[in-house]
C-alpha cells in the first residue's frame, strides 16, 4: 500500500474512532469541529481529483443555496438548535463533508486491500465502543436513561455515553451483519450471528422506538429473503403481510403489547406502546407520543404547501427532510435529497450480487425513515450511511466472492 493510501486510511480511522467511539472523544476533549476540518483538509490535499463526482457537486449546490438563504435574510430551517445561522451552516457542512469526502475517495481508487483494512478496523472500533456502552446500560438500565440523567444533572459527566444521534445510527449497520449471516457458512456464520445478536442488544437497550421497529423489520426481511429464489421470497413477504393484517384484525398485537410491556417498564418506549395499543383498540390514532410528532410534521408540510419553491421559513425540527422542504422549499430540499440519491446510484453500481444490492437498498430505506421521522440526522448518521453501511457490504461481498472463487479452483 502506498504512503498516500496509508495516510488516508489512518486519518479516516481516526475520524471514525472519534465519531463512533464516544469514550475516545470524551477523553481527548478536542473542539468538535477539529476532526471534520482535519479529515477534509487531508483528503483535499491527497485526492483533489476525487471530488469530481455528482454527490460532491450536489453538496456544493446545497451549500450555495443555504448561503443564498442567509444572504437574503431567510432563516436556515435545518434543526441544529438555536445557534446563529452562520454557525448552523458550518455545523451542517461539518456533518456532511467528511463522509462525502471519504466516500468519494473510496469509489474513485477502488483498492480492495484498503477497503478490507478500513472496514476491519472500523468494525473493531464499533464493537470496542460497545465494551464501554454495555456496562453503562447495565448500570443505568439503558443508554437513553444514562443520557437523560446526564442532561438533568449538568455536573454529571458520563464518559463513553453515545449521543442520541449515534443511538439511531447503529441501526444502519444491521444490513451489513444480516448480509454476512446470510452469505457466509460454517464458523464465519456463527461469528457474524454473534455480532448481530450483540448489535441487536445494543439497539434494543437504547429504547428508541423507531430503531426497535426498524430492527425488527430488517431481521424479518433477512429471514424471508433468498437470493436464489427471489420470487418465492416476494411471495413469502406477501403472505407475511397478509398474516400480519389478519393478526392485527383479531387483536393479536394488543395482546402482544401486554406481554412485552414489562420489558419496557419505566422507559421512553412504554408510553408509546400504551398509545399504540389504545390506537389499535379505538380504531384511530390517539395518544400524545404519536399525535405530537404528527402535529409537528403537519406544520412543516403546511409550510411547504404554502410555498413549495422557497418554503415559508417555518418548521418544527422533528423531521430532517420536512425541515428543509417546509422551511426552505424545493430550492434547498431537492439538492439535499440528491446528495443521497446520487450516492445511492453510484454505490449500487459497485455491487456484483443481487443480495448485496438488496441489503444496501434496505439500509437506504431505513435511512429515509429516520430522515423523515426524526430531526437529529447528524455526522454519525452520515458516516454510517455513506461509509460503514455501503463499504461494509462491499467488503463482505468481496470476501464471499473470493472464498467462492478459491473453492471453485
Amino acid at each position: 500500500m502506498s504512503v498516500k493510501k496509508k495516510i488516508f486510511l489512518n486519518s479516516t480511522l481516526l475520524y471514525i474512532l472519534y465519531s463512533i467511539f464516544p469514550l475516545f472523544a470524551d477523553v481527548i476533549n478536542i473542539p468538535v469541529w477539529l476532526p471534520s476540518i482535519a479529515i477534509c483538509a487531508i483528503i483535499a490535499k491527497l485526492y483533489q481529483q476525487t471530488y469530481s463526482n455528482d454527490t460532491f457537486k450536489w453538496l456544493v449546490v446545497y451549500a450555495v443555496v443555504l448561503v443564498f438563504n442567509m444572504l437574503i435574510g431567510r432563516p436556515l430551517s435545518i434543526g441544529i438548535g438555536s445557534i446563529a445561522d452562520s454557525k448552523k451552516f458550518l455545523v451542517e457542512m461539518a456533518y456532511i463533508l467528511p463522509s462525502v469526502s471519504i466516500f468519494s475517495v473510496m469509489v474513485n481508487i477502488r483498492d480492495n486491500e484498503l477497503l478490507a483494512k478500513l472496514m476491519k478496523w472500523s468494525v473493531v472500533i464499533l464493537y470496542a465502543s460497545f465494551i464501554v456502552a454495555v456496562p453503562l446500560m447495565l448500570s443505568y438500565n439503558s443508554i437513553r436513561e444514562a443520557m437523560v440523567e446526564a442532561e438533568n444533572q449538568e455536573s454529571l459527566k458520563v464518559l463513553g455515553l453515545p449521543s442520541y444521534g449515534l443511538m439511531h445510527a447503529y441501526t444502519l449497520f444491521l444490513p451489513v451483519l444480516c448480509f454476512c449471516v446470510k452469505a457466509f457458512e460454517g464458523k464465519m456464520k456463527l461469528f457474524y450471528s454473534f455480532g448481530l445478536v450483540v448489535l441487536c442488544f445494543v439497539i434494543y437497550d437504547t429504547f428508541v422506538t423507531t430503531s426497535l421497529v426498524l430492527m425488527i423489520f430488517v431481521l424479518i426481511f433477512t429471514v424471508l429473503f433468498s437470493e436464489k429464489q427471489q420470487q418465492q421470497s416476494l411471495l413469502a413477504m406477501f403472505v407475511a403481510a397478509v398474516i400480519f393484517f389478519v393478526l392485527y384484525e383479531v387483536g393479536f398485537f394488543v395482546t402482544l403489547i401486554d406481554l412485552i410491556m414489562p420489558f419496557f417498564e419505566d422507559t421512553a418506549v412504554e408510553p408509546k406502546l400504551i398509545d399504540i395499543k389504545n390506537s389499535m383498540m379505538q380504531g384511530h390514532v390517539t395518544g400524545e407520543s404519536i399525535t405530537a410528532r404528527q402535529e409537528h410534521h403537519a406544520v412543516s408540510i403546511e409550510s411547504f404547501l404554502s410555498n413549495p419553491i422557497f418554503g415559508s421559513a417555518q418548521s418544527e425540527g422533528h423531521s430532517t427532510l420536512l425541515d428543509r422542504f417546509g422551511g426552505m422549499g424545493l430550492v434547498v430540499g431537492v439538492p439535499y435529497v440528491m446528495i443521497i440519491i446520487s450516492f445511492v446510484k453510484r454505490m449500487s453500481l459497485m455491487y456484483k450480487t443481487k443480495m448485496a444490492k438488496m441489503f444496501f437498498k434496505i439500509g437506504v430505506l431505513v435511512s429515509f425513515v429516520y430522515l423523515y421521522n426524526k430531526g437529529n440526522w447528524g455526522s454519525e448518521s452520515w458516516l454510517f450511511l455513506m461509509v460503514l453501511l455501503p463499504f461494509g457490504l462491499l467488503a463482505a461481498e468481496q470476501n464471499v466472492m473470493n472464498k467462492s472463487h478459491n473453492i471453485s479452483r
